[in-house]
């Protein structure tokens, strides 16, 4: 048994120099083959190259080279068909090629830009951190013992998830549409009398978690810098359409009153009090940075609101009557918010010939 083992571990051994040295052989041949093009003996290169080629002797990079040098070579022999399948080959193999005009002849960048090898478009996914603040339009006028105004206060951090798609339709303006899922958490606080000779206060916090599904569809313009390739700063402006999943004011969350009343627990869902789809305005922009196939970004965007969230029919008579025993109604408010993102977009590469 020990003669098996040791016999499969020689063999496993000499298969792993016979690759490393094929791997050599290869590498070395990439630096012939070179030298052969510069000094202009261009029907040695194919011999030097397919056989290795064919059998993966070459790692990404060293495939990239070779299939430049491949396609060189055709070029000079004026195998049309040979070279442009390699230059396919090419722009396959490596997505972020880029031709040199210092060293590269006038014929193999002629025939580079009869290529598509830009990305065709983006796909990304991102985290998104909304922070809500509902703009009151009418108060409700059914609180006639409110003392003071209520205040709705931002809700920082709720978190939201979102994939977004990118298309160039013009140099450095991409088409933006996107799908998110959100939450956002408002907060109402109102102070109100507790007794019939108006000495002693309440105060009532009203808590209220929503769900929305957001499909945002802006215009992006990329600013580019030539000297720091691998960052870009955009700007984005354009509309959205926003759906309403749930909306709920949650038992964990009670009503908190002063000074000697007891907490009030309730779980109210009050989604059919809402107005489910909402459009809105939007404005934003932010960093990005090239990490191997895509760009890292953070962005910031504001959300300006067309719609009144809150019906006026159901301020009054609220779809759950349970409301009503809790002194809760809602204002009629339009919900403007400001989102913080982090997220990935990937290039997605189709090299293609177009002439």
């Amino acid at each position: 048994m020990k003669k098996i083992i040791l016999l499969i571990l020689f063999l496993a051994s000499q298969i792993a120099i016979a690759q490393e040295q094929e791997t050599d052989v290869c590498v070395q041949n990439i630096e012939i083959a070179q030298q052969r093009f510069d000094e202009g003996r261009i029907q040695d290169i194919q011999s030097l190259l397919l056989d290795c080629l064919e059998r993966g002797g070459f790692n990404s990079a060293q495939k990239s080279q070779a299939l430049r040098l491949l396609t060189l070579s055709y070029i000079f022999l004026e195998d049309v068909d040979k070279a442009e399948a390699n230059m396919l080959s090419l722009l396959e193999e490596d997505h972020e090629f880029k031709v040199n005009p210092a060293i590269d002849p006038t014929e193999f960048i002629n025939l580079h830009e009869q290529f598509r090898y830009k990305p065709l478009f983006n796909l990304g996914g991102r985290y998104i951190f909304n922070f809500a603040q509902p703009i009151v339009t009418d108060l409700n006028s059914s609180l006639s013992q409110t003392v003071e105004v209520p205040v709705y206060t931002i809700q920082f951090g709720t978190l939201g998830i979102g994939l977004n798609f990118e298309y160039e339709f013009f140099k450095n303006l991409i088409l933006y549409p996107e799908i998110h899922f959100k939450n956002m958490a408002i907060l109402r606080t109102e102070h109100q009398k507790g007794s019939a000779t108006g000495e002693e206060y309440i105060t009532i916090e009203n808590h209220e978690d929503q769900q929305w599904v957001s499909m945002p569809i802006s215009v992006k313009y990329n600013l580019v810098f030539p000297n720091i390739p691998k960052l870009k700063l955009y700007a984005n402006l354009g509309g959205s359409i926003d759906f309403l999943l749930n909306a709920k004011k949650p038992s964990d969350k009670a009503v908190r009153t002063t000074p000697n009343d007891p907490e009030v627990g309730f779980n109210l869902t009050t989604t059919s009090d809402k107005n489910r789809l909402n459009f809105g305005l939007i404005a934003g922009g932010g960093v990005a940075f090239k990490i191997g196939e895509g760009f890292v970004s953070l962005e910031g965007r504001y959300l300006h609101s067309l719609t009144k969230v809150t019906k006026p029919e159901n301020i009054l008579q609220p779809s759950d009557p349970a409301q009503n025993n809790t002194g809760i109604q809602d204002d009629i408010y339009r919900l403007n918010h400001i989102a913080i993102s982090i997220g990935y977009t990937l290039n997605i590469y189709m090299p293609k010939q177009l002439r």
